[in-house]
């Protein structure tokens, strides 16, 4: 080999020896506690249900909250519905009411158990229970 590639060989090896920690990637990982990590909890579910009792044979119910807006229906007593969140407060509503003479109760239970109510017992035009307040779980 001739002097003048041995050079060029030469040069050829630092530069690639040089280059090489370049092209290089090097992983650090954390040192082993021997802990498992704590999982994170699934969020609870909590159950809202809207109930409409009375005497009077048919309602126009409004319920619904913060989280879902409200729906309207028109629907025969006794009447029920159920709507499901995992926030950790909720502003919930319901309204029922009907043209016909007799008792009208609004009722909110909150898993299960009696959040609010409101009963109206009307002979007259119309017969309003409106029933509402902010859940805090």
């Amino acid at each position: 080999m001739t002097p003048t590639r041995r050079r060029q060989v030469a040069i050829l090896a630092v530069l690639a020896l040089g280059l090489a920690p370049a092209c290089t990637k090097t992983y650090v990982l954390p040192p082993d506690t021997g802990t498992t990590p704590t999982p994170v909890p699934a969020p609870v579910v909590h159950t809202i249900e809207y109930r409409v009792l009375g005497t009077v044979p048919l309602a126009e119910i409004t319920y619904g909250s913060a989280q879902e807006g409200t729906t309207t229906t028109e629907t025969a007593v006794p009447w029920s519905a159920s709507v499901k969140t995992t926030r950790p407060s909720l502003f919930v509503y319901l309204k029922a009411s009907s043209a016909f003479n007799g008792t009208i109760t609004a009722q909110i239970f909150v898993d299960g158990e009696f959040f609010r109510e409101a009963t109206n017992n009307f002979l007259g035009s119309t017969n309003v229970a409106d029933a509402s307040g902010t859940v805090v779980f």
